[in-house]
């Protein structure tokens, strides 16, 4: 019996160490992954809708959430578009604003290009931002407790080239480009094989697709399908042929506006890029800072989704008839130049207010 018992105790004192070992290496292992992964894994603890890509008959929608005030029924939509309720109208930004950031010195603004600060075109490059919207870009990336951060599905040289105004961070590409006014940067990993898919992607779709002056656009990380210069007639065809093959690829289909946007099935959309850009503004406080998220396509609604118990959020459509999770929306770009120009009133006040309160201390 005392022979059994020995070889009992024995035998888990080697069972225990084996597992000590194995904690030891993987340890190790983990603290050779950290750096440039340590800022992408900060911002994904946060709560996500779509933790992966989904497949083409994938009908789920997350759960919703309904508004006592205005409440509405969920619809069921395609691929993982997040769903919840119609968006509030706006008819005072002193209404919906001026409580929430209340005495806050500092705002972080989060806006999409395309449809947001710019009107929808026919091609992107006839996407000029109006000389007034730039005008307040300009001026709010003057103030210092102002943040403003743009998030587009364009590649990020183009979205620089296209706005001009110094001061701003730009993220391209659904966030996976990351450019900050200090000269600092973020590019997330993307693999040689999903480049090499997205090459072959590319040819896949001008070779089947691209015979009605619909085309490709090559944007690095990414690409756009565009099929608003086909005849209208053949939208819905072209539309539904394009989200197959780049499903059929194995990337995700972004719906923009008669565009689809490949998109590798990486774990990085809108909203986790908003959340590594806040982390990057404060590190140690942002949740305690104003947020302004503004947006007006399908990409937009993670980040909103992710931002929807920190920050007052936007959709821009003109119709209102679009589900989202966004709280408020805005009928058009004029709409969103106006809230910016609020705010530019807003900030202007009080750091008027912040000078002549320092005047008189010093006197």
């Amino acid at each position: 019996m005392m022979v059994f018992s020995k070889s009992i105790c024995i035998s888990v004192t080697i069972a225990a160490i084996f597992i000590i070992s194995l904690s030891v290496v993987n340890g190790g292992k983990r603290k050779e992954d950290q750096g440039t992964d340590h800022a992408i894994q900060s911002a994904q603890k946060q709560p996500r809708l779509v933790d992966s890509c989904i497949s083409d008959n994938d009908t789920t929608v997350p759960p919703s959430h309904q508004d006592t005030d205005h409440a509405s029924q969920s619809v069921k939509k395609e691929d993982d578009e997040p769903t919840t309720r119609r968006p509030l109208a706006v008819n005072n930004f002193d209404d919906c604003l001026s409580g929430y950031i209340g005495n806050q010195s500092k705002i972080v603004l989060l806006l999409d290009y395309d449809g947001t600060l710019t009107p929808i075109v026919a091609r992107p490059e006839l996407a000029i931002i109006p000389d007034e919207t730039k005008n307040v870009l300009q001026t709010l990336a003057g103030m210092p407790n102002v943040h403003i951060a743009i998030i587009s599905g364009r590649g990020l040289g183009d979205l620089k080239d296209m706005i001009g105004v110094e001061g701003l961070t730009y993220a391209g590409n659904t966030g996976l480009d990351i450019s900050f006014p200090d000269g600092g940067e973020f590019k997330y990993p993307i693999s040689e094989k999903d480049q090499e898919k997205l090459k072959k992607l590319i040819e896949t779709l001008q070779a089947q697709l691209c015979k009605h002056s619909d085309w490709v656009e090559d944007k690095g990380p990414t690409l756009t399908y565009h099929y608003r210069a086909a005849p209208e007639v053949l939208h819905a065809e072209l539309m539904e042929r394009a989200r197959y093959l780049i499903l059929d690829a194995e990337f995700k289909a972004g719906k923009a506006h008669c565009a689809l946007e490949a998109i590798p099935c990486v774990d990085w959309d809108k909203g986790q890029a908003a959340l590594y850009i806040l982390n990057k503004f404060f590190p140690e406080n942002w949740r305690e800072i104003a947020i302004i998220y503004v947006g007006d396509d399908v990409n937009d609604e993670y980040a909103m989704e992710v931002l929807k118990d920190m920050a007052v959020t936007f959709r821009v459509d003109a119709s209102n008839k679009v589900d989202s999770v966004a709280k408020h929306y805005l009928s058009n770009p004029d709409s969103v130049l106006a809230m910016l120009q609020w705010v530019e009133r807003h900030f202007g006040k009080r750091m008027l207010q912040e000078d002549s309160d320092r005047n008189l201390s010093n006197n």
